[in-house]
């Protein structure tokens, strides 16, 4: 597939990225660099490619069933191996950050009485979860909202998924260029720079997702995505560190989100989003917890 003009119009958001990012986003982007070819390197502070290499599936699946005894019906099911087929595609495997979403997309597909037409993931990591919601056909419309170095990254993984059409991804820089996607039945996922975000204010957004993003942001930029997520009246899935300190001393705590006039309809720790692993032993299994708890609630606004 060739995405050329996506990242084009990427490249144009790039002079205005910083506006977006916290301390930890500027040290995480500082020595990003753009080839001849606009390919981006040098970005780091999110979830890793895991290596494909041979054996690799079953030692992981032997090692996410370790992590998560509980979930070894989800791991054996046919979401779980297209997932396989989508991460090898990639040239990567699943392994817990994609597990991760694999779950999440099952606890929200639980909730029937929550419509999915338009959903809006912010700060997906490695394109985990637009990867499979596109595949798994988890909604019509798809919004990814990212730092724009993200997204450039992201393009690196979407090109190879086989069931997307160049034709189905477009960029937004404004409000019109939101609604022309939502009202093009063929296109499919939508990218959109955060410095851009506010344009899908009081655009019928359904859901919205953050899966360990809002943890890394500025309070006051979680204010803003609050904001837009109340605009469009949605549900939103949150998944974050119960609290977090920055490099900039910023200090991001969970439940002082702005989650005043919200409906709360799941509030609890988030029983896959606490350990991972690492193939660094002898056994090549090492279990160790992330630096502090992490919650997910799910909110109708």
């Amino acid at each position: 597939m060739i995405l050329e003009s996506i990242r084009a119009s990427l490249l144009m958001d790039l002079p205005t990225s910083s506006k977006a990012k916290s301390s930890h986003w500027e040290f995480h982007t500082r020595q990003a660099e753009i080839s001849a070819d606009s390919k981006i390197s040098g970005i780091d502070g999110f979830s890793n490619r895991t290596r494909k290499f041979p054996g690799s599936t079953l030692l992981h699946k032997r090692n996410l069933k370790k992590l998560y005894p509980w979930a070894i019906k989800q791991i054996g099911s046919l979401e779980f191996e297209q997932a396989i087929q989508i991460c090898h595609a990639q040239s990567r495997e699943v392994d817990s950050c994609v597990a991760r979403h694999i779950f999440t997309m099952d606890l929200l597909e639980q909730f029937k009485e929550m419509p999915r037409r338009r959903v809006c993931v912010i700060g997906d990591g490695q394109s985990n979860f637009v990867s499979l919601a596109l595949t798994r056909e988890f909604c019509d419309k798809l919004i990814s909202i990212n730092l724009t170095e993200v997204l450039l990254s992201d393009l690196d993984l979407l090109e190879n998924i086989a069931t997307l059409d160049q034709n189905e991804i477009a960029v937004a820089s404004s409000p019109a260029e939101v609604v022309e996607f939502l009202n093009n039945p063929q296109q499919k996922l939508l990218l959109i720079s955060a410095q851009n975000s506010s344009i899908v204010s009081e655009m019928d957004i359904e859901l919205f997702v953050n899966i360990a993003s809002f943890q890394e942001m500025t309070p006051a930029l979680i204010q803003e995505y609050f904001k837009i997520i109340q605009s469009n009246n949605a549900y939103l899935y949150c998944c974050n560190r119960i609290e977090k300190r920055l490099y900039g001393g910023e200090m991001n705590r969970f439940f002082d989100y702005p989650w005043d006039k919200s409906l709360v309809l799941l509030d609890e720790p988030c029983k896959w989003h606490q350990h991972s692993y690492s193939l660094r032993s002898p056994q090549l299994y090492k279990r160790f917890p992330f630096d502090g708890e992490i919650w997910h609630r799910l909110v109708k606004f």
